[in-house]
């Protein structure tokens, strides 16, 4: 089992007990004090037997655990206050429970995150294309019969289809061009002019784009439609060619990090 925290993207506390203790009384005692951080927390437990992290289980007892604060999201990135206030949480619960946290600096783990998170901003984008119709609207069912045909799922909660490859990682999404949302309802009395195929390139990984292009350019055959940008300018094979260059310099990029583009880092860090 791959282990939940990393040292990229999280400031790690370890906790050693003088003597096992139940994953539940750490939560407990830590949890008011850690409702207060911005960044999501994690936890985990060491499995003697395997010597190696794992999820903490609450009902499971360690002698070793450790509490990380992801440092960066898309919401920006953590700083040395915030992540001193975590480490003095943990250390408090520890502490609570007879256990003993030691808290890293946080400056070299702050500067980081800052580092990181410019990192994120660069390579941080949506690719998104229009397959629209000038004349004859486009009816809900065909275009429900047509994304599901293609591998499509519809989301109920954010009125959108995703398309997922076998591991259950998003590929892209097709939602409307207009401004309501596909529903199950909705979908048999639609009509509009037009789909938007979105990629969220950070969090797909590599091969999305071609299956992203080559749906785009599926969906505009079957159903008589342009493939246009933002502008309602068509896009051909030139400017595909140009946004895949874009997006295979994005992954590589990341891949450089150390984060797999689509992979568990890649959505925590992308979220």
């Amino acid at each position: 089992m791959e282990p939940v925290l990393s040292e990229i993207l999280d400031f790690i506390v370890a906790i050693e007990t003088p003597e096992e203790i139940r994953g539940a009384a750490v939560l407990g005692a830590a949890a008011v004090a850690l409702d207060r951080c911005s960044k999501p927390i994690r936890w985990e437990g060491f499995d003697e037997t395997e010597a190696s992290w794992e999820p903490l289980d609450p009902q499971r007892a360690y002698s070793r655990l450790r509490s990380g604060m992801q440092v960066v999201d898309r919401r920006g990135a953590a700083d040395a206050e915030e992540l001193a206030a975590f480490g003095a949480a943990i250390e408090h619960a520890a502490a609570s429970i007879g256990a003993l946290a030691p808290v890293p600096d946080p400056g070299p783990t702050a500067a980081r995150a800052k580092e990181l998170d410019q990192f994120c901003g660069e390579v941080d984008f949506r690719v998104a294309v229009h397959i629209v119709s000038d004349a004859t609207p486009f009816s809900g069912s065909r275009l429900e019969g047509l994304a599901k045909a293609a591998g499509f799922e519809l989301d109920r909660v954010d009125g959108r289809f995703r398309r997922r490859d076998r591991h259950g990682r998003i590929m892209c999404a097709l939602l409307n061009f207009g401004p309501t949302p596909f529903s199950i309802d909705r979908l048999k009395s639609l009509s509009t002019h037009g789909v938007t195929l979105e990629l969220d390139v950070p969090r797909t990984p590599r091969g999305a784009f071609e299956q992203f292009r080559d749906t785009a350019r599926a969906l505009a055959e079957r159903l008589n439609a342009r493939i246009v940008d933002d502008n309602r300018q068509s896009l051909g094979p030139a400017a595909f060619d140009a946004i895949g260059a874009r997006v295979q310099a994005v992954h590589r990029g990341m891949e450089a990090r150390g984060i797999v583009p689509g992979g568990a880092l890649a959505l925590r860090l992308f979220s």
